[in-house]
């Protein structure tokens, strides 16, 4: 009996030193999978925060492209009103007996301050196709 006592107090030890380990394994693994679990929902924390400072900042850019393409089109429509004054001064010829002066400044090239400017005259055929610079003073605006 003595034997069996002792063989079941070292088997019980040695279960208990074992158990022993296996919580201690369990804790450090717990506490990694923890500390990981956090290290995740902070960079998902981050993420989330750089998504949100993109989406606004999607939401601005596309916020200023309706702008400026309102802008355009409303330059464009000016431009075209301008454009269809000037057909009407072509046809018409250019006579100073209006209630109000006019000049007119054409610019070709393709970039604004080129060198080929000079003072509208009624030979200029692509009226469409070059840059327009129009100053005017007048008394009446044509818009």
């Amino acid at each position: 009996n003595r034997d069996n006592y002792n063989s079941l107090q070292k088997e019980h030890s040695d279960l208990s030193n074992h158990l022993r380990q296996l919580e201690e394994d369990f804790e450090r693994i717990s506490g990694e999978h923890g500390r990981a679990q956090n290290e995740r929902d902070r960079e998902l924390a981050e993420l989330r925060a750089q998504a949100e400072q993109r989406e606004q900042a999607i939401a601005a850019v596309l916020e200023n492209n309706v702008s400026l393409r309102f802008e355009i089109n409303t330059y464009r429509r000016l431009l075209e009103v301008e454009e269809g004054h000037l057909q009407r001064v072509e046809g018409e010829g250019l006579s100073s007996g209006g209630r109000g002066s006019s000049s007119y400044h054409y610019q070709g090239g393709s970039s604004v301050g080129g060198s080929s400017t000079g003072h509208f005259d009624n030979q200029a055929s692509d009226v469409s196709t070059k840059k327009m610079t129009v100053q005017k003073s007048a008394r009446e605006y044509y818009f």
